[in-house]
């Protein structure tokens, strides 16, 4: 696609036999469809350009492959990343009152960032976070799932917002400072120091592997 492609009303794009979609540089897909599933199959859709998603649908992208080196918005409603990537260079932009989910493996590389005020959510699936994390100082971020590792391009990552780990792990070498931890499953562990500041609440069976914890508030 050199153009811009409005998917809307009921539909799917179904892929079959490992179709490829390149949705190029300077182009643009509008994602509002209100199928649930609205792009299927084994296939990769990769793009270079702007990948916008939008509407009240949970929008599940369960395609064998979703790659990034351009930018995608997530304007409104929840944008569910189902296909894997082995490295993503562009950015994620996730409004207030939207979502993100990661449901797969990815590697979000060099160049890329997720930024804006709404919701990440690791679930599935291990996600390397080696480019940067705007999203930590204006966001939240839930770890309910799978694995996120958090090896940014800076030494630290700074949560200005309540960071939750109900199961799977968290992981990785940045130091983590977080201002409010909903703690209740799941592992935190890696190598940079975790700092909490403000309330604390640890209320499952939890674990803390390897990381040192500086707690600075009230648990």
């Amino acid at each position: 696609n050199a153009g811009t492609v409005a998917q809307s009303g009921a539909s799917r794009l179904s892929f079959l036999n490992a179709a490829v979609v390149s949705n190029q540089g300077g182009a643009q897909w509008n994602l509002s469809s209100s199928d649930v599933q609205p792009l299927s199959g084994t296939g990769t859709f990769s793009n270079a350009g702007l990948f916008t998603n939008s509407g009240t649908t949970t929008h599940n992208l369960a395609i064998s492959a979703f790659n990034n080196g351009g930018q995608v918005n997530v304007t409104a409603g929840t944008l569910q990343l189902n296909g894997a990537s082995a490295a993503d260079t562009g950015g994620i932009d996730v409004s207030g009152g939207a979502t993100v989910v990661f449901l797969n493996t990815r590697t979000l590389g060099a160049g890329s960032n997720v930024t804006g005020a709404g919701a990440v959510q690791f679930t599935t699936g291990t996600v390397a976070v080696n480019g940067a994390y705007g999203i930590a100082g204006t966001g939240t971020t839930t770890v309910n799932g799978g694995t996120a590792s958090i090896d940014t391009t800076g030494p630290s990552v700074s949560f200005a917002n309540p960071l939750t780990v109900s199961s799977g792990t968290l992981t990785g070498a940045d130091a983590l400072t977080t201002s409010g931890l909903n703690w209740s499953g799941g592992t935190i562990g890696g190598t940079g120091t975790l700092t909490t500041t403000g309330a604390t609440n640890v209320t499952g069976f939890v674990n803390l592997d390897t990381r040192p914890w500086v707690n600075a508030g009230t648990v």
